[in-house]
């Protein structure tokens, strides 16, 4: 049985993240199989099935845990308060991050540590630049590595480490730093 049914004209459900306690589910609702941009962030209450959206035109969210849900919309990454006692977003929505990459099938190339760091493969779109930069919480970037393109950054749970796969002529490996 599914966790979370389709809604009759839903052709994508993805990028499923369990909130704090396990007591609900976010993840990317679209109509089309292209196009997230167009998408919408939904959240499920996992006893009751309670579902609704919680932001319009937007893709790959992730709730972080100073209470905010993040999520993409043209390459950039959005930021918005969130309850997460209320499972509801609370405020405005505001831009943190430009030319971060995406796709329909990896989501956002970002991840963000419980300590509060972030990694992001930049490129616009679905073009990948081939840097991977780590974002403190002042803002402020710098490089981690170069290559000729980037999928699915990821932090170890301890923030310690990254993992993610340069994309190379060949194929891809994984790389850990």
């Amino acid at each position: 049985q599914a966790l979370i049914p389709s809604k009759p004209d839903e052709r994508t459900q993805r990028w499923p993240q369990i909130l704090p306690g396990s007591r609900a589910v976010i993840f990317t609702s679209h109509i089309a199989n292209t196009d997230y941009d167009h998408a919408s962030i939904d959240v499920v209450v996992t006893k009751t099935g309670e579902r609704r959206t919680l932001v319009r035109n937007g893709f790959a969210g992730r709730y972080i845990d100073i209470g905010y849900l993040i999520y993409l919309n043209q390459s950039t990454l959005f930021a918005a308060p969130f309850d997460l006692d209320k499972l509801a977003v609370t405020g405005p929505a505001t831009p943190v991050l430009d030319s971060v990459l995406n796709s329909g099938i990896t989501g956002g190339a970002f991840s963000i540590s419980r300590t509060g760091s972030m990694i992001f493969a930049e490129g616009a779109g679905v073009a990948p630049s081939g840097s991977v930069f780590r974002v403190d919480e002042s803002g402020k970037s710098s490089l981690l590595h170069r290559t000729s393109g980037v999928i699915t950054p990821r932090f170890s749970p301890d923030g310690k480490r990254i993992a993610f796969a340069p994309l190379n002529p060949g194929g891809s490996d994984l790389w850990i730093k």
